[in-house]
């Protein structure tokens, strides 16, 4: 299904808990109560098996809902201009409190834009078990001029207990300020397996995805069983050429105390420090966070001197201090959850790092050469631009077009010329540009902690890994060796360098409410309408492969990113069953492959099955199910098509499928470019089709597979079928059901130019069968020699007899024509007066349609 084009704009409110234990819980309550053991321990995580008092329960609003194999394209939605948080803030898909079980599986989520927080989907509030996997999220894009907005791809958020404060009418506004934290966003959240690809926060934080939010109330219920607290796990996710407007290009954290980051490849984000001045403005307090704050805050959460100035920000993780809602209503003792604070702080896990910030679990991870950039505001321009100053992104990008336009690295390629080039990194130290995978708001540099908070990343391949003793350590277990993707690229031009571009682009906003248009500064303005102070970024590439290229007739055109280890790569085995993160590894990567076969594990979202990097075939198959429309008992549907693909360095053999009856496999007629019908071998890097069929032979419902074997596992087989037979219908329509044709001169000439009148009628095959047995169209009937058939612009029946085109069969919906024209002759036997009754029938497999009466004068 495709949802394209649409836009939205509401508020959400937030419902009342429903707890274990609590006495004013609102009709209808939770369904939680009314289940079996079983089914609670089916539907819902252990963790609250047997639960206390005071957990809360699920809302049971929508249960089980199952999102899959959708395109979300092209939407858009409004958030309120004063409060950036409400559900309205998903540009494309949005789960809000009270969707327990949902799943969100096998999306395109492409092109969606918000002017709130969540560019492309957003879990918003309370709800249990949310299942976010094997989705593309590709170039989606949160932005607002007025106030930081978050999370450009995936938006993980709790929903505030009620709407900041914010002027009337507003029915929805309060006299104050929430004071207390959110109730988070429920247990057992996973994201899997989902590739987050060229988003934008161009606003805020969190470019490809954004945690806020996750922990609220849990936290202060049971501040010392963090057993009870509500995680998210987050595993095999490629998360890469994504840009943030402040920090975490690639993910962001910021009341999240319990996510776990584990086996997810962190690649080529960008951090642009060009939002700085929107977190100061008038509507600033009330986005649905704050930016940094360098002193003790207000009361109300906001910072008497507010962080403007545009300065360089961690671009692959961030992880940002609580909130004010928060940490101000948290008791003397928290225990942090074992992985989630500093151990070697003060009291480690009691009042350990968790409580003063977001402190994830990273574990098994690929988090490489992530970029981090700034603005600076120069003088007046020259030309065009002498009336405004010049806003420039540093350091400046210019992608060259000569030279090759990749470079091998290790057994993968860096892209090097055109689109997607990547150009030498100035060192951090030079004061401009360089890589600073992780960090934590605060921080003024990659190995500069001055948020006196260290991450602890362990098993890990990061950029500079070596360079900071925080991360270096022999028991964290890090490495900076370069994991030699298959094909790395990254950000720069919107145009492609190929024809003109040459990097990111940075024009200071325009006020057009503003006239003269004020002179571009960093000094944050009351309103969006009251001074030049935001930055519009227009970057690229915005595609997955090079958009000045075309792929010859029959191929594929080569991706710009493939994230996935090459062949040789370090990465490989780099996580032994002994080292203390292999149990948190995933037993599935990215594709769907086995990890743990041969006791080790790889670093990042994709196992190099077989171990060792070697050369070796990774088969998956899409979509992992096929859903036939209603087809008539003898019938055969239109084909679906399955798409095997090798992402692997090897080729594969041995390829086979079988599939169960009432569906079959079609392997004639046309197939894609560049995926024809799937044989016995299938070449690395290369995709191949399989067409099913459905033709059933009872009515109701019906259930195959299709099942894809080969010389390794195919993930996603076998692949589920489903089709429901229909009873046979034969019917036929001819239209109109009689004509009147009017005044007609006696011996007028017929033919495609003559002067008789003539009509159409339409035979239309209205069963869900194929209509047979058409014959030509015959006339009968009063004067029946008077309205002759005009067989050359007939189509029904066999061709003959003057008939060029012969239809005898008519699929479900189609039709044929047969031309009749009023011809009154000159004979004497045949006067001037009126004409007919005479009939048109056409006989076929639905029996005889007519047309009747056929009339006319004779003049």
């Amino acid at each position: 299904m495709r949802f394209r084009g649409l836009s939205s704009l509401r508020h959400g409110e937030f419902p009342p808990q429903y707890l274990q234990g609590g006495i004013a819980n609102e009709v209808p309550g939770s369904c939680y109560s009314a289940l079996s053991t079983n089914l609670r321990n089916s539907m819902f995580p252990s963790s609250i098996n047997p639960v206390t008092d005071n957990t809360q329960l699920p809302f049971c609003f929508n249960l089980n809902v199952n999102v899959h194999n959708n395109n979300v394209t092209s939407n858009n939605t409004l958030g309120d201009e004063l409060f950036s948080a409400t559900p309205s803030g998903a540009g494309g898909v949005a789960f809000c409190t009270g969707a327990d079980n949902y799943k969100f599986q096998n999306n395109w989520v492409c092109g969606n834009l918000s002017t709130g927080d969540g560019g492309g989907m957003i879990h918003l509030g309370f709800s249990y078990n949310g299942d976010i996997e094997h989705n593309s999220v590709l170039f989606n894009q949160s932005t607002n001029p007025t106030i930081p907005t978050n999370g450009g791809g995936i938006l993980v958020m709790g929903a505030p207990d009620a709407d900041p404060e914010c002027p009337a009418p507003d029915q929805d506004c309060l006299v104050t300020p929430p004071l207390a934290p959110a109730d988070g966003v429920g247990p057992g959240l996973v994201i899997n397996a989902n590739l987050i690809q060229g988003n934008a926060a161009e606003s805020g934080s969190g470019g490809g995805l954004a945690f806020m939010g996750v922990n609220g109330t849990d936290v202060l219920t049971f501040p010392t069983t963090p057993a009870r607290w509500y995680a998210v796990t987050v595993t095999n996710n490629i998360i890469s050429n994504n840009v943030a407007g402040w920090d975490g290009a690639g993910i962001s954290l910021l009341d999240s105390l319990n996510v776990n980051i584990v086996n997810n490849t962190i690649a080529s984000n960008d951090t642009t420090a060009s939002s700085g001045m929107l977190f100061n403005t008038l509507g600033a307090p009330r986005a649905s966070s704050q930016g940094p704050c360098s002193v003790a805050r207000n009361p109300d959460g906001t910072c008497p001197t507010a962080v403007t100035a545009s300065t360089r920000q961690p671009a692959g993780v961030v992880a940002i201090q609580n909130s004010s809602q928060l940490t101000t209503n948290l008791p003397a003792t928290v225990i942090c959850p074992p992985g989630h604070f500093d151990p070697t702080g003060v009291g480690a896990a009691s009042n350990g790092t968790c409580r003063s910030v977001s402190y994830p679990e990273l574990y098994n991870n690929v988090i490489w050469q992530n970029r981090t950039f700034n603005i600076s505001v120069g003088a007046l321009g020259i030309g065009s631009l002498n009336q405004q100053n010049v806003v420039t992104l540093l350091p400046t990008l210019n992608q060259p077009t000569g030279g090759p336009p990749t470079t091998a690295n290790g057994g993968g390629v860096i892209v090097t010329g055109g689109t997607g080039a990547c150009v030498a990194e100035p060192a951090y130290s030079s004061g401009v540009g360089g890589y600073w995978d992780i960090g934590v708001r605060g921080d003024t540099g990659p190995t500069n902690h001055d948020s006196n908070v260290f991450l602890t990343p362990t098993y890990s391949v990061l950029t500079n890994a070596l360079a900071d003793p925080a991360y270096s350590g022999a028991a964290l277990h890090n490495s900076q060796s370069n994991p030699t993707v298959l094909r790395q690229y990254c950000n720069g031009a919107r145009v492609p360098p190929e024809n003109g571009g040459l990097g990111y682009d940075v024009p200071p906003g325009i006020a057009d409410a503003t006239v003269p248009n004020p002179i571009f500064n960093l000094t944050p303005a009351a309103t969006v309408d009251e001074g030049n102070n935001w930055i519009n970024i227009a970057w690229g590439p915005l595609s997955l492969s090079n958009p000045s290229t075309v792929a010859p007739a029959g191929t594929t055109a080569t991706p710009l990113g493939n994230y996935g280890p090459a062949a040789g790569s370090p990465v490989a085995n780099y996580i032994p069953s002994t080292a203390s993160t292999y149990a948190a590894a995933p037993s599935l990567d990215f594709y769907g492959s086995a990890r743990k076969t041969n006791n080790a594990v790889d670093a990042g979202a994709v196992e190099l099955v077989g171990g060792g990097g070697g050369a070796t075939a990774v088969l998956n198959v899409t979509p992992t199910s096929l859903t036939f429309a209603s087809t008539p008992v003898g019938g055969t549907s239109a084909t679906q098509n399955l798409t095997l693909h090798n992402t692997g360095t090897a080729g594969a053999t041995g390829i086979g499928v079988a599939v169960t009856a009432p569906f079959s496999r079609v392997t004639t007629g046309a197939f894609p470019a560049g995926a024809s019908n799937c044989g016995t071998t299938l070449a690395a890097g290369s995709n191949c089709t399989v067409k099913v069929a459905f033709t059933p032979t009872a009515v109701g419902p019906a259930n195959g597979t299709a099942t894809f074997t080969a010389n390794v596992t195919v993930s996603g087989s076998p692949v589920g079928l489903t089709g429901t037979g229909v009873a046979a219908v034969v019917a036929a329509t001819l239209t109109p059901t009689s004509h009147a044709f009017g005044n007609a001169t006696r011996g007028c000439t017929t033919g495609l130019f003559g002067t008789c009148p003539g009509q159409v009628f339409t035979l239309t095959n209205t069963g869900n069968v194929t209509l047979t047995g058409i014959t030509q169209g015959a006339i009968s009937g009063t004067n029946a020699a008077d309205f002759p058939v005009f067989r050359l612009t007939s189509t029904c029946g066999p061709g003959g007899g003057g008939q060029l085109l012969g239809q005898t069969t008519l699929a479900p919906g189609t039709s044929c024509v047969i031309t009749v024209q009023f011809a009154p002759t000159t004979a004497v036997t045949d006067p001037a007066g009126a004409k007919g009754p005479a009939t048109l029938s056409v006989t076929d497999a639905a029996g005889t349609q007519t047309s009747t009466p056929l009339t006319g004068t004779a003049q």
